[in-house]
């Protein structure tokens, strides 16, 4: 009973947050341009401070095993190909094909993943756990367009130009800047005036909430009910089947405690908010992405919930 209590507890603060980000824009006491400010901050400030302190912070050269990096890489490019291979025959529109394959990488460590991660374990004791999680966000990031590249080939997309687009924002990625730095910092053991890391530290403790307020601005319960044929069945392997597989692996493996916690982040967390534009972008169809976002904030909570719990249960974290 207190596993599940404990696991409840984790989730529920995470729950209240993103209401409060609905109630917000449902009621309209934000606006889409309120939304978007905040969104940068969130993403391009708070969130690469809260990677970059873990990073700093952790005891580098105790990390050894390299196994559990192995295992998401080859996980993603597993789940990658198998989703350009079977969802086009599957599904005779190319851009239906191409979001609902996105969906099935796609995960938005940034504010449930960090948020149950650094809540469960201590920096110090989550190294491991951190790294999968930042590396997670920039392999997607990835490869998220180059699913829309493979899938979606028609004149009026440049393949090559798109590439291009996905490889400099992966290397302009705040998050992946923060990590490169708090690896560095870590490694030379280089020292943070005292100053700069107040400034780091005090912008760490906004990142989390801000995300889960704008994951709560996103939902738009008028537009979840109109492609559910599509979205029902990748929304279950996403947040469900993928997650069950990739922890039920990685426990057979031989992970325990972050990295298997990681793991189970890394697979079940929601969509990211900006998956519809990113299918826009790149010809994809940006109301089905909508949809999943928002359906996958909801599935995805009770679903950690869930894993979580098992994971303690079976006394693996």
């Amino acid at each position: 009973m207190s596993d599940l209590i404990f696991s409840v507890d984790l989730v529920t603060p995470l729950l209240i947050i993103i209401a409060i980000g609905y109630l917000f824009q449902r009621f309209r006491i934000v606006n889409d341009e309120f939304v978007r400010g905040c969104s940068k901050l969130a993403f391009g400030v708070c969130m690469p401070c809260v990677v970059f302190q873990n990073l700093r912070e952790a005891d580098l050269t105790g990390l050894t095993d390299m196994t559990p990096i192995v295992f998401l890489l080859t996980a993603l490019v597993v789940i990658t190909v198998l989703a350009i291979v079977v969802l086009p025959r599957m599904i005779e529109d190319r851009a239906i094909a191409a979001s609902l394959a996105q969906a099935t990488i796609r995960v938005n460590v940034t504010a449930q993943g960090y948020a149950i991660l650094t809540n469960m374990y201590a920096a110090q004791d989550a190294v491991m756990g951190n790294l999968m999680l930042t590396l997670t966000l920039v392999v997607t990031n990835f490869l998220a367009p180059i699913i829309f590249i493979v899938m979606i080939r028609d004149e009026k997309h440049d393949s090559i130009r798109m590439v291009r687009q996905a490889v400099r924002a992966v290397i302009t990625n705040p998050i992946l800047i923060g990590a490169a730095l708090g690896l560095l910092c870590s490694l030379l053991k280089l020292p943070l005036p005292t100053g700069a890391a107040g400034a780091v530290r005090q912008l760490g403790q906004v990142a989390v909430p801000l995300c889960l307020f704008m994951m709560g601005t996103a939902i738009r319960f008028d537009v979840v009910k109109r492609h559910l044929r599509y979205t029902l069945p990748v929304l279950a392997f996403a947040s469900v089947i993928k997650p069950f597989v990739w922890v039920c692996l990685g426990a057979m493996a031989g992970f325990r405690g972050d990295v298997l916690v990681a793991l189970l982040l890394c697979a079940g967390c929601a969509q990211p908010s900006n998956s519809f534009v990113l299918a826009k972008e790149m010809g994809g169809n940006e109301q089905i992405s909508s949809e999943l976002v928002c359906m996958s904030i909801l599935v995805s909570s009770v679903a950690l919930v869930v894993g979580v719990f098992l994971l303690r249960w079976f006394g693996l974290t």
